[in-house]
């Protein structure tokens, strides 16, 4: 099972978006990351055919927003997706957006489940499958990558208070897997708490102690499109591809 969230509003990602044809528009779904082409298809697009393409994966839920939901289903019929077999609104933010993915699971057939961003359309089947074997042993597991850049920790008035050594963090990616009662039962008890701030479903694991999290290592390709320049650098990496091929 896989749950894509494309529920986002991608609102750094206008902050930052200048353009006059964007400005133009009526419609506010053309700034959403998720619908903005690359390679001629949709990051959407391109992210559900990894796991429909991955016959490890058996069925996808898909999270959308309620402003894009029209234009997100007709991507799917578009494009054939038979694994797709649910598509639900997600919430106002991505860990509320999360919970409703995995609480439309079913709990009968449901044993694994992969949490990905429908922003990261580079995620390999190698990784996906990565993530699948180490279910097999454990109950969550991580993508990341070691950091390329210095840390600094500092106040509030920029000024810098320590330093710590790479070696002690890395630059998390997804899809993150876990099985399907663990990461039921923490979003359950975040919503009990009423917590609102997990910026990701590791870290709802580690707050209440429910399992160890296993990190498989990244890859730099696994990008997540969160700024204009992402879409640049993302358009760069298909040409590559496309020219290897």
């Amino acid at each position: 099972m896989a749950i894509i969230l494309s529920a986002g509003l991608g609102l750094r990602f206008k902050e930052n978006f200048v353009s006059r044809l964007t400005q133009n528009k009526k419609n506010n779904n053309y700034l959403l990351k998720q619908l903005m082409k690359i390679a001629g298809k949709t990051l959407l697009e391109h992210t559900l055919e990894k796991f429909e393409k991955n016959k490890k994966i058996n069925e996808i839920i898909l999270v959308v927003n309620q402003e894009s939901k029209n234009l997100q289903e007709k991507i799917v019929k578009k494009n054939n997706f038979k694994k797709v077999k649910k598509i639900v609104l997600g919430g106002t933010t991505r860990q509320e957006s999360s919970k409703n993915g995995v609480l439309a699971c079913d709990l009968k057939k449901t044993g694994n489940v992969l949490i990905h961003d429908a922003n990261r359309p580079f995620v390999s089947s190698k990784i996906i499958n990565k993530v699948l074997k180490a279910l097999k042993t454990y109950k969550a597991v991580t993508v990341a990558v070691p950091l390329t850049e210095t840390l600094l920790k500092v106040n509030s008035d920029d000024f810098v208070l320590k330093i710590p050594p790479r070696s002690d963090f890395r630059r998390e990616q997804t899809p993150q897997g876990f099985h399907y009662g663990i990461i039921k039962k923490a979003h359950q008890l975040a919503f009990r708490d009423d917590f609102k701030n997990a910026t990701d479903d590791c870290s709802l694991i580690k707050k209440y102690q429910l399992a160890k999290i296993l990190i498989i290592q990244g890859e730099e390709e696994n990008i997540k499109i969160t700024y204009p320049l992402d879409l640049y650098l993302a358009n760069k990496l298909f040409q590559e591809k496309r020219f290897k091929k």
